[in-house]
Formats: C-alpha cells, sequence, structure tokens
C-alpha cells in the first residue's frame, strides 16, 4: 500500500468492516476525519497514535508502509536470539552468585573451593545442559 491513506483505508476495512463512525468512535475522532483521512487527508498525529495502540499497528507501518503491520510481529522479526541466548547466560551467572552467596553465608567465609566448584557445575547442567 503506497499511501497512509491506503492504509487506513485497510484498517478500516479490516478492524470496523468500513464503517467509519465505529473507526471514529474507537479512536476519538470523527467520522468526517475518518473519511477525509481515507481518501486524500493527512491524519493528525493523535489519530496516529491512538490508532496504534488501540489496534496494535506498527507506527513504522502505518506512516511509511514499511515493515509489519502488527506491532507484535515487528518486535519478534527485529528479536535477535544472540540477546536471548545472552540474557539466559545472565540468568545463569546470577543465579551463581547468589548461590555463591548462601554458601559463604553457611559456611562463615570459610575456604570452599571444591563446594563452589560443585554449585557453579550443578547450575551449568541444571540451566545450559539441559537446554539444548
Amino acid at each position: 500500500m503506497e499511501t497512509i491513506n491506503l492504509r487506513i483505508n485497510y484498517l478500516a476495512e479490516k478492524y470496523f468492516n468500513g464503517n467509519n463512525v465505529k473507526f471514529a468512535e474507537s479512536v476519538e475522532s470523527s467520522e468526517a476525519n475518518i473519511r477525509n483521512y481515507r481518501k486524500e487527508g493527512v491524519p493528525k498525529i493523535e489519530f496516529i497514535v491512538k490508532t496504534c495502540n488501540l489496534l496494535k499497528i506498527n507506527p513504522d507501518w502505518l506512516l511509511t508502509g514499511s515493515g509489519e503491520i502488527l506491532q507484535e510481529v515487528a518486535a519478534k522479526s527485529n528479536f535477535n536470539p544472540e540477546i536471548e541466548k545472552f540474557l539466559n547466560l545472565k540468568n545463569v551467572f546470577s543465579e551463581i552468585f547468589e548461590r555463591l552467596e548462601k554458601l559463604e553465608q553457611n559456611t562463615d567465609g570459610l575456604a570452599i573451593g571444591h563446594t563452589v566448584n560443585q554449585e557453579i557445575a550443578k547450575i551449568i547442567d541444571e540451566k545450559i545442559i539441559e537446554k539444548k
């Protein structure tokens, strides 16, 4: 869809069965504004924001026609699997540090090298190896 007007028209048809009054009421606008936006008018920023928020529309798609229509799909398509790996490792290390603090408290600061190594190995087995 080449113009914002065609994209607004698409949304009116898809979500409101072409009913301008229903569309207008849902975004707190007037039927005349919707009719104008569907043909050739330039929509106000308030209309764009309310439409995107209400229908979960990707603002980039509505404004330019690029990207996915829905915000959720756009967010997922931009998701980097490397970020997920990083977040998983961050969680693993956070748990390691929490368990180490508990071990230190239970041993009153005594040398616990062997126990620490066992605890780290246990967490790695639980959190990383089982996910593969």
